[in-house]
Protein backbone atom coordinates (compact mmCIF):
# COMPACT_ATOMS: atom_id res chain seq x y z
CA UNK A 1 0.00 0.00 0.00
CA UNK A 2 1.07 3.71 -0.85
CA UNK A 3 2.22 5.53 2.53
CA UNK A 4 1.09 8.31 2.29
CA UNK A 5 3.44 10.50 4.55
CA UNK A 6 5.63 13.64 3.70
CA UNK A 7 8.97 12.96 2.50
CA UNK A 8 8.45 8.76 2.50
CA UNK A 9 10.43 6.72 0.00
CA UNK A 10 8.38 6.41 -3.40
CA UNK A 11 6.69 2.90 -3.02
CA UNK A 12 6.91 0.26 -5.75
CA UNK A 13 3.89 -0.84 -6.62
CA UNK A 14 2.34 -4.24 -6.71
CA UNK A 15 -0.14 -6.53 -7.68
CA UNK A 16 -0.89 -9.71 -6.28
CA UNK A 17 -2.45 -11.36 -9.42
CA UNK A 18 0.36 -13.65 -10.74
CA UNK A 19 -0.68 -12.56 -14.33
CA UNK A 20 -0.33 -8.87 -14.03
CA UNK A 21 2.47 -9.18 -12.10
CA UNK A 22 4.22 -10.99 -14.80
CA UNK A 23 2.59 -7.93 -17.34
CA UNK A 24 3.81 -5.72 -14.79
CA UNK A 25 7.63 -7.08 -15.11
CA UNK A 26 7.97 -7.03 -18.66
CA UNK A 27 10.37 -5.25 -20.18
CA UNK A 28 9.28 -1.76 -21.46
CA UNK A 29 9.84 -2.88 -24.92
CA UNK A 30 7.31 -5.47 -25.19
CA UNK A 31 4.60 -3.10 -23.39
CA UNK A 32 2.70 -0.78 -25.51
CA UNK A 33 1.09 1.62 -22.49
CA UNK A 34 2.76 3.59 -19.59
CA UNK A 35 2.68 2.97 -16.26
CA UNK A 36 2.31 4.34 -12.72
CA UNK A 37 5.13 2.37 -10.77
CA UNK A 38 5.52 4.57 -7.80
CA UNK A 39 3.67 7.46 -5.53
CA UNK A 40 3.74 9.45 -2.67
CA UNK A 41 2.36 12.38 -1.67
CA UNK A 42 4.58 15.54 -0.89
CA UNK A 43 2.10 18.12 0.33
CA UNK A 44 -0.55 18.18 2.49
CA UNK A 45 -3.12 20.97 0.70
CA UNK A 46 -1.05 20.93 -2.43
CA UNK A 47 -3.14 22.66 -5.12
CA UNK A 48 -2.89 23.45 -9.39
CA UNK A 49 1.02 23.14 -9.74
CA UNK A 50 3.47 23.76 -12.45
CA UNK A 51 7.06 22.31 -12.84
CA UNK A 52 9.94 24.60 -13.15
CA UNK A 53 11.98 24.05 -16.73
CA UNK A 54 15.14 23.37 -14.52
CA UNK A 55 13.44 20.86 -12.47
CA UNK A 56 14.08 22.18 -9.53
CA UNK A 57 11.16 23.70 -8.05
CA UNK A 58 7.69 23.70 -7.72
CA UNK A 59 4.82 26.38 -7.58
CA UNK A 60 1.12 25.29 -5.96
CA UNK A 61 -1.58 27.33 -4.76
CA UNK A 62 -3.01 26.11 -1.19
CA UNK A 63 -6.25 26.28 0.55
CA UNK A 64 -5.80 28.78 3.79
CA UNK A 65 -8.54 28.58 6.68
CA UNK A 66 -9.90 31.81 5.26
CA UNK A 67 -11.03 29.60 2.23
CA UNK A 68 -9.02 32.00 0.07
CA UNK A 69 -5.87 30.67 -2.01
CA UNK A 70 -2.42 31.89 -1.86
CA UNK A 71 0.86 30.90 -4.38
CA UNK A 72 3.93 28.88 -2.78
CA UNK A 73 7.14 27.35 -4.63
CA UNK A 74 8.70 24.34 -3.04
CA UNK A 75 11.41 21.64 -4.09
CA UNK A 76 9.65 18.39 -5.56
CA UNK A 77 10.33 16.55 -2.26
CA UNK A 78 7.71 18.81 -0.37
CA UNK A 79 10.47 20.61 1.56
CA UNK A 80 11.87 24.32 1.32
CA UNK A 81 8.11 25.58 1.32
CA UNK A 82 8.18 29.11 0.23
CA UNK A 83 5.63 31.76 -0.08
CA UNK A 84 5.19 34.30 -3.08
CA UNK A 85 1.15 35.91 -3.41
CA UNK A 86 1.69 36.58 0.41
CA UNK A 87 4.58 38.72 0.29
CA UNK A 88 3.37 40.65 -2.40
CA UNK A 89 1.20 44.10 -1.16
CA UNK A 90 0.17 45.01 -4.63
CA UNK A 91 -2.04 42.30 -5.15
CA UNK A 92 -5.72 42.39 -4.87
CA UNK A 93 -6.73 40.53 -1.36
CA UNK A 94 -8.87 37.40 -3.13
CA UNK A 95 -7.31 33.87 -3.77
CA UNK A 96 -4.51 33.73 -5.93
CA UNK A 97 -3.35 30.63 -8.08
CA UNK A 98 -3.29 28.65 -11.02
CA UNK A 99 0.63 28.72 -11.47
CA UNK A 100 2.94 28.80 -14.59
CA UNK A 101 6.31 29.15 -14.94
CA UNK A 102 8.30 31.09 -17.38
CA UNK A 103 10.85 28.95 -18.98
CA UNK A 104 13.60 31.39 -18.02
CA UNK A 105 12.41 30.11 -14.00
CA UNK A 106 12.41 33.66 -13.00
CA UNK A 107 8.47 34.35 -13.25
CA UNK A 108 5.76 33.13 -12.66
CA UNK A 109 2.44 34.05 -14.30
CA UNK A 110 -1.15 33.09 -11.89
CA UNK A 111 -4.55 34.43 -11.15
CA UNK A 112 -5.58 36.75 -8.89
CA UNK A 113 -9.50 37.06 -7.81
CA UNK A 114 -10.26 41.01 -7.63
CA UNK A 115 -13.19 41.85 -4.76
CA UNK A 116 -13.26 45.27 -6.00
CA UNK A 117 -15.17 43.74 -8.86
CA UNK A 118 -19.09 43.40 -8.83
CA UNK A 119 -20.19 40.23 -7.58
CA UNK A 120 -21.66 37.86 -10.33
CA UNK A 121 -25.26 38.72 -10.14
CA UNK A 122 -27.80 35.49 -9.64
CA UNK A 123 -25.34 33.41 -7.42
CA UNK A 124 -25.05 32.41 -4.12
CA UNK A 125 -21.90 32.85 -1.96
CA UNK A 126 -20.55 29.10 -2.47
CA UNK A 127 -20.90 28.75 -6.41
CA UNK A 128 -19.52 32.81 -6.26
CA UNK A 129 -16.63 31.50 -4.31
CA UNK A 130 -16.15 28.74 -6.49
CA UNK A 131 -16.33 30.42 -9.90
CA UNK A 132 -14.37 33.24 -8.70
CA UNK A 133 -11.59 31.16 -7.28
CA UNK A 134 -8.47 29.71 -9.15
CA UNK A 135 -10.63 27.14 -10.62
CA UNK A 136 -12.87 29.42 -12.12
CA UNK A 137 -11.54 32.69 -13.50
CA UNK A 138 -14.44 35.02 -13.37
CA UNK A 139 -12.91 38.44 -11.79
CA UNK A 140 -9.44 37.25 -12.13
CA UNK A 141 -6.63 39.05 -13.69
CA UNK A 142 -3.07 37.78 -14.89
CA UNK A 143 -0.13 38.84 -13.18
CA UNK A 144 3.44 38.18 -13.35
CA UNK A 145 5.63 38.06 -10.13
CA UNK A 146 9.35 37.19 -9.28
CA UNK A 147 8.88 33.87 -8.01
CA UNK A 148 10.97 34.56 -4.52
CA UNK A 149 7.58 36.98 -4.15
CA UNK A 150 9.51 40.68 -4.40
CA UNK A 151 7.97 42.35 -7.51
CA UNK A 152 4.45 42.03 -9.09
CA UNK A 153 2.58 43.18 -12.18
CA UNK A 154 -0.57 43.27 -13.40
CA UNK A 155 -0.88 41.74 -17.18
CA UNK A 156 -4.60 42.26 -17.27
CA UNK A 157 -7.75 44.09 -16.64
CA UNK A 158 -10.45 42.29 -17.06
CA UNK A 159 -13.03 44.50 -15.65
CA UNK A 160 -16.42 43.38 -13.62
CA UNK A 161 -17.80 39.85 -14.68
CA UNK A 162 -14.38 38.98 -17.42
CA UNK A 163 -11.99 36.67 -16.48
CA UNK A 164 -8.69 34.86 -17.22
CA UNK A 165 -7.86 30.97 -16.65
CA UNK A 166 -5.45 28.85 -16.55
CA UNK A 167 -2.24 30.72 -17.97
CA UNK A 168 0.62 29.09 -19.91
CA UNK A 169 3.68 30.24 -21.37
CA UNK A 170 5.10 28.93 -24.43
CA UNK A 171 8.86 26.58 -24.41
CA UNK A 172 10.03 29.89 -25.92
CA UNK A 173 8.80 32.10 -23.30
CA UNK A 174 8.06 34.53 -26.06
CA UNK A 175 4.04 33.89 -25.79
CA UNK A 176 1.53 33.59 -23.55
CA UNK A 177 -2.04 30.99 -23.90
CA UNK A 178 -4.95 31.83 -21.46
CA UNK A 179 -8.57 31.23 -21.38
CA UNK A 180 -10.39 34.57 -21.34
CA UNK A 181 -13.85 35.42 -20.67
CA UNK A 182 -15.28 38.76 -21.96
CA UNK A 183 -18.81 39.67 -20.91
CA UNK A 184 -21.04 39.88 -23.97
CA UNK A 185 -18.23 37.42 -25.99
CA UNK A 186 -18.43 34.82 -23.56
CA UNK A 187 -15.26 32.23 -23.30
CA UNK A 188 -12.44 32.48 -25.66
CA UNK A 189 -8.66 30.78 -26.48
CA UNK A 190 -6.04 34.04 -25.84
CA UNK A 191 -3.00 34.27 -27.71
CA UNK A 192 -0.65 37.00 -26.25
CA UNK A 193 3.46 37.93 -27.35
CA UNK A 194 5.23 38.36 -24.17
CA UNK A 195 7.95 41.24 -22.96
CA UNK A 196 9.45 39.87 -20.22
CA UNK A 197 10.13 43.18 -17.27
CA UNK A 198 13.64 44.93 -17.72
CA UNK A 199 14.77 46.80 -14.65
CA UNK A 200 12.14 49.44 -14.13
CA UNK A 201 10.38 48.42 -16.86
CA UNK A 202 7.41 46.70 -16.54
CA UNK A 203 6.57 43.24 -18.56
CA UNK A 204 4.09 43.74 -21.26
CA UNK A 205 1.54 41.37 -23.46
CA UNK A 206 1.03 42.52 -27.09
CA UNK A 207 -1.98 42.23 -28.86
CA UNK A 208 -4.42 40.05 -27.20
CA UNK A 209 -5.79 37.41 -30.23
CA UNK A 210 -9.25 35.43 -29.09
CA UNK A 211 -10.04 32.31 -30.75
CA UNK A 212 -12.95 30.29 -30.35
CA UNK A 213 -12.46 26.92 -32.93
CA UNK A 214 -15.79 25.19 -32.90
CA UNK A 215 -17.94 27.82 -31.24
CA UNK A 216 -17.84 26.15 -28.37
CA UNK A 217 -19.58 27.53 -24.99
CA UNK A 218 -16.89 26.70 -22.92
CA UNK A 219 -13.44 26.74 -23.24
CA UNK A 220 -10.30 25.74 -21.36
CA UNK A 221 -6.29 26.18 -21.97
CA UNK A 222 -3.93 23.27 -20.84
CA UNK A 223 -0.71 24.56 -22.60
CA UNK A 224 1.81 24.14 -25.52
CA UNK A 225 2.92 21.42 -27.18
CA UNK A 226 7.23 20.57 -26.32
CA UNK A 227 7.14 22.27 -29.87
CA UNK A 228 5.04 25.23 -29.15
CA UNK A 229 3.35 24.21 -32.75
CA UNK A 230 -0.07 23.01 -30.75
CA UNK A 231 -2.40 24.26 -27.78
CA UNK A 232 -4.11 21.67 -25.75
CA UNK A 233 -7.50 22.89 -24.53
CA UNK A 234 -10.89 21.34 -23.68
CA UNK A 235 -14.36 22.71 -24.72
CA UNK A 236 -17.94 21.90 -24.24
CA UNK A 237 -20.80 23.07 -26.54
CA UNK A 238 -22.87 23.52 -23.81
CA UNK A 239 -23.03 26.38 -21.69
CA UNK A 240 -22.72 25.15 -17.91
CA UNK A 241 -22.32 21.12 -19.19
CA UNK A 242 -19.22 19.92 -18.25
CA UNK A 243 -20.04 16.36 -18.70
CA UNK A 244 -19.71 17.49 -21.77
CA UNK A 245 -16.42 18.43 -22.30
CA UNK A 246 -13.75 17.01 -24.92
CA UNK A 247 -10.14 17.30 -25.77
CA UNK A 248 -8.71 18.96 -28.66
CA UNK A 249 -5.69 20.36 -30.08
CA UNK A 250 -4.99 23.54 -31.80
CA UNK A 251 -2.97 24.15 -34.57
CA UNK A 252 -1.13 27.65 -32.73
CA UNK A 253 -0.40 28.80 -36.28
CA UNK A 254 -3.32 28.69 -38.03
CA UNK A 255 -5.88 28.24 -35.05
CA UNK A 256 -7.88 24.90 -36.74
CA UNK A 257 -8.58 22.24 -34.18
CA UNK A 258 -8.71 18.34 -34.27
CA UNK A 259 -10.57 16.18 -31.51
CA UNK A 260 -8.59 13.97 -29.86
CA UNK A 261 -11.71 12.27 -27.22
CA UNK A 262 -15.26 11.93 -28.59
CA UNK A 263 -17.33 10.45 -25.35
CA UNK A 264 -20.23 11.60 -22.72
CA UNK A 265 -17.78 11.44 -20.11
CA UNK A 266 -16.32 15.16 -18.35
CA UNK A 267 -12.67 14.75 -20.28
CA UNK A 268 -9.91 17.97 -19.23
CA UNK A 269 -6.34 18.61 -17.92
CA UNK A 270 -4.68 17.35 -20.92
CA UNK A 271 -0.25 17.78 -21.02
CA UNK A 272 1.70 16.40 -23.64
CA UNK A 273 4.85 14.28 -22.38
CA UNK A 274 7.75 16.12 -22.88
CA UNK A 275 8.82 14.69 -25.75
CA UNK A 276 5.55 14.90 -27.22
CA UNK A 277 4.49 11.24 -28.05
CA UNK A 278 1.90 11.00 -25.30
CA UNK A 279 -1.24 13.00 -23.50
CA UNK A 280 -1.94 12.59 -19.99
CA UNK A 281 -5.74 13.67 -19.57
CA UNK A 282 -8.16 13.09 -16.51
CA UNK A 283 -11.76 11.93 -17.22
CA UNK A 284 -14.68 10.14 -15.72
CA UNK A 285 -14.25 7.70 -18.70
CA UNK A 286 -14.54 3.72 -17.33
CA UNK A 287 -16.23 5.22 -13.87
CA UNK A 288 -19.71 4.34 -13.03
CA UNK A 289 -21.44 7.62 -11.58
CA UNK A 290 -24.14 9.71 -11.97
CA UNK A 291 -23.65 12.30 -14.51
CA UNK A 292 -24.72 15.38 -12.50
CA UNK A 293 -22.87 17.73 -10.06
CA UNK A 294 -19.10 19.40 -10.35
CA UNK A 295 -17.13 16.34 -8.03
CA UNK A 296 -17.17 13.97 -10.68
CA UNK A 297 -14.63 10.76 -9.58
CA UNK A 298 -11.72 11.10 -12.26
CA UNK A 299 -8.67 8.95 -13.12
CA UNK A 300 -5.72 10.01 -15.36
CA UNK A 301 -5.48 7.95 -18.95
CA UNK A 302 -2.72 8.39 -21.65
CA UNK A 303 -3.26 8.32 -25.23
CA UNK A 304 -0.90 8.93 -28.28
CA UNK A 305 -0.62 12.21 -29.56
CA UNK A 306 -3.33 11.18 -32.25
CA UNK A 307 -5.46 10.31 -29.92
CA UNK A 308 -5.16 6.82 -29.86
CA UNK A 309 -4.00 3.87 -27.61
CA UNK A 310 -6.04 5.39 -25.09
CA UNK A 311 -5.59 3.30 -21.32
CA UNK A 312 -6.27 4.28 -17.75
CA UNK A 313 -2.89 5.37 -15.99
CA UNK A 314 -4.15 5.64 -12.32
CA UNK A 315 -6.60 3.78 -10.18
CA UNK A 316 -6.43 6.49 -7.46
CA UNK A 317 -10.26 5.04 -6.99
CA UNK A 318 -9.75 1.72 -6.87
CA UNK A 319 -9.72 -0.31 -3.32
CA UNK A 320 -6.57 -2.43 -2.79
CA UNK A 321 -4.61 -0.30 -5.09
CA UNK A 322 -1.43 1.80 -3.91
CA UNK A 323 -2.63 4.75 -5.07
CA UNK A 324 -5.57 4.82 -3.07
CA UNK A 325 -6.33 7.14 -0.82
CA UNK A 326 -7.56 6.07 2.76
CA UNK A 327 -10.97 4.66 1.18
CA UNK A 328 -11.50 8.31 0.04
CA UNK A 329 -13.44 9.04 -3.44
CA UNK A 330 -10.64 10.75 -5.67
CA UNK A 331 -10.62 13.65 -8.07
CA UNK A 332 -7.14 13.75 -9.71
CA UNK A 333 -7.42 17.02 -11.00
CA UNK A 334 -4.78 19.41 -12.92
CA UNK A 335 -0.69 18.00 -12.73
CA UNK A 336 2.29 18.70 -14.77
CA UNK A 337 4.90 16.51 -15.88
CA UNK A 338 8.68 16.68 -14.77
CA UNK A 339 11.26 18.41 -17.60
CA UNK A 340 12.33 14.92 -18.15
CA UNK A 341 8.70 13.08 -18.10
CA UNK A 342 9.33 10.71 -15.49
CA UNK A 343 7.11 11.98 -12.76
CA UNK A 344 3.88 13.70 -13.00
CA UNK A 345 3.32 16.29 -9.92
CA UNK A 346 -0.91 15.74 -9.43
CA UNK A 347 -3.13 17.76 -7.59
CA UNK A 348 -5.72 15.45 -6.46
CA UNK A 349 -8.97 16.30 -4.43
CA UNK A 350 -11.11 13.85 -2.46
CA UNK A 351 -13.90 13.62 -0.38
CA UNK A 352 -14.47 10.68 2.47
CA UNK A 353 -17.59 9.38 4.08
CA UNK A 354 -19.82 11.61 5.28
CA UNK A 355 -18.86 13.71 7.76
CA UNK A 356 -15.49 13.83 6.76
CA UNK A 357 -13.47 17.19 5.35
CA UNK A 358 -12.24 17.74 1.56
CA UNK A 359 -8.81 17.13 1.14
CA UNK A 360 -6.39 18.39 -1.45
CA UNK A 361 -3.33 16.38 -1.67
CA UNK A 362 0.23 16.95 -4.15
CA UNK A 363 0.83 13.27 -5.26
CA UNK A 364 4.27 12.66 -7.26
CA UNK A 365 3.99 9.99 -9.37
CA UNK A 366 6.87 8.03 -11.16
CA UNK A 367 6.37 7.01 -14.89
CA UNK A 368 7.45 4.18 -16.54
CA UNK A 369 6.60 4.15 -20.81
CA UNK A 370 7.20 2.40 -23.24
CA UNK A 371 10.78 2.06 -25.15
CA UNK A 372 8.94 4.04 -28.16
CA UNK A 373 7.84 7.36 -26.56
CA UNK A 374 7.10 9.10 -23.60
CA UNK A 375 10.43 10.09 -22.68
Amino acid sequence: MLAFASGAPMISLRLAVPVALLLLTLPPLLRAQPRVVAAERVLRGGGRVSWSADGSRLAVDRLGVDLKFTLWTMDPSGGDLRPVSGKLAALPKGSAGQPGWHPGGRWLVFQVHDPALKPIPGVGPAAQSHMTGPGGGVNNDLWLAEADGTRAWRLTDVGDWGGALHPHFSHDGKRLVWSALRPGNGWSIAFAEFTPPAGDTPPRLGRVEHRTPGNMAFYEVHGFSPDDREVLYCATPAKADYWKLDIFAMDAASGSARRLTRDEEWDEHAHFSPDGEWIVWTTTRGIEQPRSGMTPTTEYWAMRRDGGSASRLTRFNRKGSPEHLDGRRALPSDFDFSPDGDRIAAYVQSFGSPGQAYRQDLVLLRIEWPAAGGR
